[in-house]
């Protein structure tokens, strides 16, 4: 009779081992909510894996290498079961970092380690997926979800199916950008010249779009036009263009240039002329940039002809800087002296 008992009470611990254990997840032994769970006539489903870039928050339709993403599940019970678990695998292609508070990462698995509860039947859960190594080719991610009726065993719930879910590696043929140069000649001096900025995308497909902004806002709306032209543009201002490519699976998507930053003469502007006895003298000689030293603070900047930041310093009390690593030609040295600016054409050589 006592061997009966223990035998009832082994047995006892056994169940509620094996039913409880799942409510804080399977783990990779495991890796099935059908292999336990069952018993309501709801369906139980996953609506959709979504892959997002982690600064943009962009969807993702492929991954790059070696870069972390924000993985999310998204599903739903047809019942009345507000409670969920769920699991899901990369296979051994990547890695589960992050998870919530009520989640958990054991090897390859992602998973519950409490019941989740869900609104209105609906679940959500979202943690990070680091992508594997450059030539992993295309991962699958496979998830299960699991409602159930809170009663703390295994009967009354409702697991999903298996879903799948996968994506391709992004290759250079992939990658969308887009660059921004200024395609005229124009006099920086000349508070009223034109500047020409032309778009050059790659993988923008055959009917890109474009945004154009200065100083981050929209000039217009999204148009076909590779170009922007204006007279009224100021120095100091920047331009950059959001381009939208029509090429499929292209990212990102939009791919956004460097900004440009305009050298101009302000009509308004505090600019010194060139022999401002309160500005340094400025020569060049073997490519190293000298001026006389001064006790205020000198912000230094170097423009391209075509207006493009070549170099940026916030000097102290600096009497040379060496530019051996700038290119032979003419550039616009810009010298900022509390709020009040001098430029200066100069010739690399």
């Amino acid at each position: 009779m006592k061997f009966k008992y223990l035998y009832a009470l082994c047995l006892s611990i056994l169940l509620w081992t094996l039913y409880n254990s799942n409510s804080t997840g399977a783990g990779s032994a495991n890796f099935n909510c059908n292999n336990c769970h069952n018993g309501s006539s709801t369906t139980t489903k996953i609506d959709s894996i979504i892959l997002r870039d982690v600064t943009t928050l962009d969807k993702m339709i492929k991954y790059s290498p070696a870069k972390p993403y924000i993985i999310t599940i998204y599903g739903s019970n047809s019942g009345a079961l507000n409670r969920f678990g769920f699991q899901m695998t990369h296979g051994g292609k990547g890695s589960f970092t992050n998870p919530s508070a009520d989640c958990q990462v054991s090897g390859n698995i992602w998973e519950h380690k409490q019941k989740i509860t869900g609104t209105s039947s609906k679940f959500q859960v979202s943690a990070r997926w680091n992508s594997p190594a450059k030539g992993t080719g295309s991962v699958t991610l496979e998830a299960y979800l699991n409602a159930v009726d809170n009663s703390n065993d295994a009967t009354g719930d409702k697991p999903s199916s298996k879903f799948s879910y996968s994506f391709d590696e992004l290759t250079a043929s992939d990658s969308a950008s887009v660059e921004v140069r200024i395609t005229n000649t124009y006099d920086p001096k000349n508070p009223n010249s034109v500047i020409i900025f032309k778009a050059f995308p790659t993988n923008g497909g055959p009917t890109p779009e474009y945004q154009w902004k200065v100083n981050g806002k929209n000039i217009g709306t999204k148009t076909s036009e590779d170009t922007y032209t204006s007279s009224t543009i100021r120095g100091g201002d920047t331009v950059t263009c959001w381009m939208y490519s029509s090429q499929f699976g292209a990212l990102p998507n939009p791919a956004i240039s460097k900004p440009i930053v305009v050298v101009k003469t302000n009509p308004t502007s505090h600019v010194k002329t060139e022999t401002n006895p309160n500005f340094p003298n400025i020569y060049i000689f073997n490519k190293v940039l000298y001026f006389n030293e001064v006790k205020e603070k000198i912000e230094l900047s170097i423009y391209s002809i075509q207006g493009k930041l070549a170099f940026y310093n916030p000097l102290n009390h600096n009497t040379s800087i060496d530019l051996s690593h700038l290119s032979n030609g003419i550039y616009l040295v810009k010298l900022k002296i509390n709020n009040e600016i001098v430029v200066k054409k100069v010739e690399l050589k």
